[in-house]
């Protein structure tokens, strides 16, 4: 059964009464309080709980690099490059520090033997003693494997300098202390306008030979886990570092070893390793064995008894902290 023309002409107009309820509900709704505001950094009105939420980026060739808490946006120049500041940051200026990557001082001590010497070598081999035999070790002393002409038996051997040991030790000390380095370092940062999170800046991303960093004043940590490396310098630097003295003695040549092989490449499960101490050794007892090859490693007879430590550092004037990204 069909609807009537009256009936057809109330359902239009309710359904145009809706469309028009629906629309001022949809204007209304955009008009209200806690609506989006235009222009906002976050997405709530200033003031928000989330007002400090950063932007993705602020500009092209540009960063945000944080401008608060004393920080402030600089470009470092890198070690042993032209100090040359673009206008971006138009400010330049040295500053002293200690060459990336190297230790700040170095002490070394080694020791020179006196009064006789580790080499050359002589086996004695054979019979209760080691007495039976004498054998010179004629080999390279930097632990080079050298196959025997023949092969020797040998039972128990004794290895010892053919003259005397060393009597004594004499040191010889060094220090390396790598000197402070200019850095260049560009500052006053043009600041762009964008939409950088709360306390950090839009500046110019750094150019080839440079690196965008931060500076504060004093020895400080670094703000936060974006800038890894962190570098102190200075105005003028006082170096105060220095190492102490070392100390040796002789140690009856006991570092110097030769090493005994039952093949014929320095290796596999027959070996024996002597020490030039003159202390006759039973080898691979009760069986003795077939030596093959042999390897040397000497020593010069001494030690160090007392090594040389690092005191002092080097610190500078007006120091301050930089870190890099």
């Amino acid at each position: 059964m069909g609807s009537s023309p009256s009936r057809k002409r109330l359902a239009s107009l309710a359904l145009a009464s809706f469309g028009l309820t629906a629309a001022a509900a949809a204007c209304n709704g955009l008009t209200g309080v806690g609506d989006l505001v235009v222009g906002s950094s976050n997405g709530f009105e200033d003031g928000g709980e989330n007002d400090a939420a950063p932007l993705s980026s602020c500009g092209a060739r540009q960063v945000c690099m944080p401008n608060e808490d004393g920080w402030s946006p600089i470009l470092l120049v890198g070690e042993g490059r032209t100090l040359t500041c673009p206008a971006s940051y138009p400010a330049s200026s040295t500053l002293a520090g200690v060459p990336f990557g190297l230790p700040t001082t170095e002490c070394r001590c080694s020791c020179a033997p006196v009064g006789g010497t580790c080499l050359p070598l002589s086996l004695d081999h054979g019979g209760n003693q080691c007495a039976n035999a004498t054998l010179p070790v004629d080999l390279p002393p930097d632990g080079g494997c050298v196959t025997l002409p023949q092969p020797v038996m040998i039972e128990r051997a004794k290895l010892a300098p053919q003259g005397a040991a060393p009597m004594g030790c004499e040191p010889q000390q060094t220090a390396a202390f790598p000197p402070p380095v200019a850095r260049g370092v560009c500052g006053d940062a043009v600041i762009a306008p964008s939409g950088c999170a709360r306390g950090e800046a839009c500046v110019g991303e750094a150019p080839a030979t440079t690196d965008n960093c931060i500076v504060h004043d004093g020895d400080v940590l670094c703000p936060s886990l974006r800038f890894p490396r962190r570098i102190k310098l200075g105005a003028s630097p006082n170096d105060t570092r220095a190492c102490t003295g070392c100390t040796c003695a002789t140690d009856g040549c006991a570092g110097t070893e030769l090493t005994l092989y039952g093949n014929t490449n320095c290796g596999g499960l027959g070996s024996e390793k002597l020490r030039a101490n003159g202390t006759c050794n039973l080898v691979l007892f009760p069986f003795g064995l077939n030596v093959r090859s042999a390897a040397l490693t000497a020593a010069g007879g001494c030690r160090v008894a007392t090594p040389s430590i690092r005191t002092g550092d080097i610190t500078f004037d007006a120091p301050k902290t930089i870190c890099c990204r």
